[in-house]
């Protein structure tokens, strides 16, 4: 896979290639795009200009993997259908003969930063009570799943241990019958 250490923006013709994203826009419209075929949309305008021989676009795109040639020239047939070229109109992809393939379209490269994080902002785990989520949402699993209605005793009765079953508060629940609290 195919990483910078910052994001970038490309732009030719009517596209925008979003690295960071990972999204090809055509006129800020989305264009599906399985991962390898972007990973190849990528490095090809990552090096815009340059003849990429079909080894170096292979290594970069799958990296510690055996694939055949097939593969890669699957890929730059998906991109020049995604990019609308007609057979014989190069406006975006080459091939060049013998050695590989070439980006032709020009590029415009906007790098955008990445924004660093202030000090005052801190992980939503730090800001609300974990224990209490917890437990809400082990009580409203417990009653989707039992269809009973065990929300009422969350309310006053919390589990002893960090698993909490359904069961175990109707359990309470018949012991402390005699002691009856109205909702």
């Amino acid at each position: 896979m195919i990483n910078g250490p910052e994001s970038s923006i490309y732009k030719f013709d009517a596209f925008c290639v979003d690295s960071g994203k990972r999204l090809l826009l055509r006129d800020d419209e989305i264009i599906a795009l399985t991962p390898k075929v972007f990973e190849t949309l990528l490095y090809l305008v990552n090096h815009n200009g340059k003849v990429l021989e079909k080894d170096e676009l292979m290594s970069a795109i799958w990296p510690d993997t055996i694939v055949e040639e097939n593969n890669l020239n699957k890929n730059i047939s998906v991109l020049r259908q995604v990019l609308g070229e007609k057979p014989g109109a190069h406006r975006f992809i080459v091939t060049v003969p013998g050695k590989g393939y070439k980006f032709v379209a020009d590029v415009r490269t906007i790098s955008v930063e990445k924004i660093p994080e202030t000090s005052d902002s801190k992980p939503r785990r730090e800001r609300r009570s974990s224990k209490r989520s917890a437990f809400a949402a082990a009580g409203v699993i417990a009653a989707i799943r039992n269809r009973r209605s065990c929300i009422r005793l969350l309310v006053f009765q919390q589990p002893t241990s960090d698993r909490f079953d359904c069961r175990d508060a109707f359990r309470q629940r018949k012991r402390q019958s005699r002691t009856r609290i109205s909702f």
